[in-house]
């Protein structure tokens, strides 16, 4: 920050000239490329909404309000026609006759063009608790903006006037057609009748034979009508379900949590009607009446329905969510009574058609030519007052289709377009910010660094040079510095506080030790810094990425060869685990770090909060296991849990797959440089590395007498198995 205050006010007159040729781009942006927009407003009340099943956008991300209509959500259709392409394609044709020019302009030849281009420009929102529409546009031609906007209102007034006269229209054409196949059925029987009488002199029936075909004709009827209502009420269900989401309208009525089963109380109310019409026919006929049967068999299908209902509602059921909203229950109670007369519908359906059944039994038993002479005239009359019905509905759906007025009202017009600014002043703020921008950029560009080679990376700190007799006074028998006082100690001591301050600047905290001699002996440089992090009151985790490194920690922790304590086996069952379950816990990688973590002791007398995790055994395919999902799951672990987590790269050279994305994934990459490099050669191996996106800053310089030291194993370390 200082350096960047400190360019601000070295180069500010090369500030103020960017800042300037700036403000030239924004002008000549303004004069040759900025093209003006004119906004015009307005508003439409609609009333009585209709539900149409359209499909709706809600990009918009308005809230959806209760409307008047009695439906959740019904403005969303309208606002979808109004962004409708077969809308805009009529607004085109009407604004192409009277503003040609302003077509040519933008080189709009087509109607898709134009939709393409109007979508963007109209926008509609609703207001929240009305049946209201906000509407604005945004136009380039502030004399036709206001015309676009009101000839767009009127198509899509005309285009939801039409839309809701298709409903009614479509029910006027299937009750025309209804009655045409009812009428041509009407015309077949009545020649039926007329031919029967010339060839079999039938004049009268006997009163037993019409009053069986009436009843069976009226069963019939009826029979039909049942049906028509199971349809109707079928779809019924099917609307309610889709509105609610429950399929069952007893699992629909427990998330209302009305605490009353409304289709048992329908049941029970059907049976109650049903025995005192059972009661009024036994005293007007016998038990064997076809009638009286049905209606026998009515109240036995009731009784067991009831029985099944009332069994039913004592076992739990599985509710999804609750229903709490009344709009949502009043639906549910309604789906409730709709299914139990459904299923009453169904009963009386069974009930009828079996005693129809009986009817024909007993039709069996008259004269043939009594019998069909008299069908024939049931069927007749059956017929034409099936005809008359229709025929009256006929007359209705016409009148409602002629019925059917203009909904939508303009509250208030469009206003006078007005120019829109907004656009103009971020682009001259945009201008001016990319400006002084571009000066502080030049600037910093002209700082030039005064060590060429810090200009590609920094240094961490140097290992100086010690004699080999004089190791054992550097290091304890576990490879650690003694004290940090000594040489290599105070080294190690200020390398962990250059980490600290560098994590503390750039919130790094998975940082990478890679060496510059891809065919180096274990090396304990890492482990050092991991336990001067410690000394300073870190939590620090070590992951040993090479294995022979690894293989000698077990050795010197004194840690038994089993098949846990490996780093391999951690990210293995956390794939294991994500495959099989879609998800980890952490509570599940805080296990499996407590078996395979190796916990260091930095000195016999301090318990510090430093870990390894070792790679143990060799494995071809080390790469996959770092590009799993498992490794970037349990690094994430790690940044949790710790402040810092150290990855000691494998010793290849760091361009190898398996290296470059170790530490692609880490937060900062240091080089640990060999002792026969020199400052120059590091610089251009990093810079070499640029090429395989490998960004590596800093660097741990090593004395160039300090090949004994290099060459050295170092002593057993001291530790202890978590296990």
């Amino acid at each position: 920050m200082e350096k960047f205050l400190s360019i601000i006010f070295k180069e500010k007159k090369l500030i103020i000239y960017s800042i300037l040729a700036s403000f030239g781009l924004f002008l000549i942006y303004t004069a040759f490329f900025y093209k003006t927009y004119y906004k015009t407003d307005a508003k439409i009340f609609i009333r009585n909404v209709p539900q149409y099943n359209v499909s709706t956008d809600t990009e918009t991300g308005d809230s959806i309000v209760a409307s008047q209509s009695g439906y959740s959500n019904p403005l969303f259709n309208m606002v979808q026609i109004l962004e409708s392409e077969s809308l805009s394609n009529k607004v085109y044709n009407t604004v192409k006759q009277n503003y040609p020019k302003y077509f040519e302009r933008l080189k709009i030849e087509s109607p898709r063009d134009f939709h393409a281009y109007f979508k963007n420009k109209v926008k509609t929102k609703i207001i929240p608790s009305t049946d209201t529409l906000a509407l604005s546009l945004r136009w380039a031609d502030n004399k036709s903006a206001d015309y676009v906007l009101l000839e767009t209102i009127a198509q899509f007034k005309n285009q939801n006037l039409e839309l809701r006269k298709s409903v009614e229209s479509k029910q006027s054409q299937y009750v025309d057609n209804y009655l045409k196949g009812i009428e041509e059925k009407l015309t077949d029987i009545r020649e039926q009748i007329r031919d029967y009488r010339l060839t079999n002199s039938v004049i009268n029936a006997e009163d037993e034979s019409s009053y069986l075909m009436q009843t069976k004709y009226n069963m019939e009827e009826t029979i039909a009508n049942l049906k028509s209502q199971i349809y109707y009420n079928d779809k019924k269900l099917a609307d309610y379900s889709r509105q609610l989401g429950f399929k069952d309208a007893r699992i629909a009525l427990r998330a209302t949590s009305i605490g009353q089963d409304q289709y048992l109380i329908t049941l029970q109310n059907e049976l109650a009607a049903t025995k005192q019409k059972y009661a009024n026919l036994t005293g007007k006929f016998n038990d064997n009446y076809p009638e009286v049967v049905a209606v026998k068999n009515e109240i036995q299908s009731l009784n067991l329905t009831i029985g099944d209902r009332s069994r039913e509602s004592l076992q739990d059921v599985s509710i999804k969510r609750g229903l709490y909203d009344k709009p949502s229950q009043d639906i549910a109670i309604e789906m409730a009574k709709t299914q139990a007369e459904t299923h009453s519908l169904r009963a009386q359906l069974a009930s009828l058609v079996g005693s129809i059944g009986n009817i024909k039994n007993t039709e069996a038993q008259l004269p043939n030519k009594i019998l069909f002479f008299e069908e024939l005239k049931k069927q007749e009359e059956s017929l034409k007052n099936i005809y008359d019905n229709v025929r009256k509905k006929q007359l209705d759906a016409k009148f409602k289709e002629n019925e059917i007025v203009d909904n939508v009202f303009i509250l208030d017009y469009p206003s006078k377009p007005k120019r829109e600014n907004s656009e103009l002043i971020l682009s001259f703020l945009g201008f001016i910010y990319a400006g002084a921008l571009a000066g502080v950029l030049g600037g910093w560009v002209k700082e030039k660094p005064e060590n060429p080679v810090f200009k590609v990376y920094k240094p961490i700190g140097v290992l100086p040079y010690i004699n080999a007799e004089h190791y054992e006074e550097e290091y304890d028998k576990n490879g650690l510095t003694r004290s940090t006082e000594s040489l290599h100690g105070a080294s190690y001591a200020g390398m962990a506080s250059t980490l600290m301050k560098l994590s503390g600047d750039s919130k790094a905290k998975v940082i990478s030790f890679a060496s510059s001699s891809p065919y180096r002996n274990s090396s304990f440089i890492t482990p050092n810094i991991a336990a001067n992090l410690a000394r300073l009151g870190k939590s620090v985790v070590l992951i040993s990425g090479d294995f022979k490194c690894s293989n000698k920690i077990k050795e010197q922790f004194k840690v038994q060869s089993e098949s846990n304590n490996d780093f391999i086996d951690i990210i293995r069952s956390i794939n294991y685990e994500i495959s099989t379950f879609k998800y980890i816990t952490s509570k599940y990688m805080n296990m499996l770090f407590e078996k395979n973590a190796l916990k260091i002791k930095v000195d016999e007398h301090n318990d510090n909060n430093f870990y390894i995790l070792p790679i143990v055994n060799e494995v071809k395919n080390l790469y996959d296991y770092v590009l799993s999902t498992g490794f970037d799951e349990f690094i994430n672990f790690l940044k949790a849990r710790f402040d810092f987590v150290l990855i000691d790269i494998p010793a290849q050279p760091v361009t190898y797959p398996v290296c470059s994305s170790l530490m692609q994934k880490t937060d900062l990459n240091i080089m640990i440089a060999d002792s026969s490099s020199t400052s120059e050669d590091i610089a251009v191996t990093i810079n070499e590395l640029k090429d395989f996106n490998l960004h590596i800053p800093y660097v741990i310089s090593r004395d160039s007498k300090s090949r004994n030291f290099i060459s050295a194993d170092g002593p057993e370390l001291y530790a202890d198995n978590m296990n």
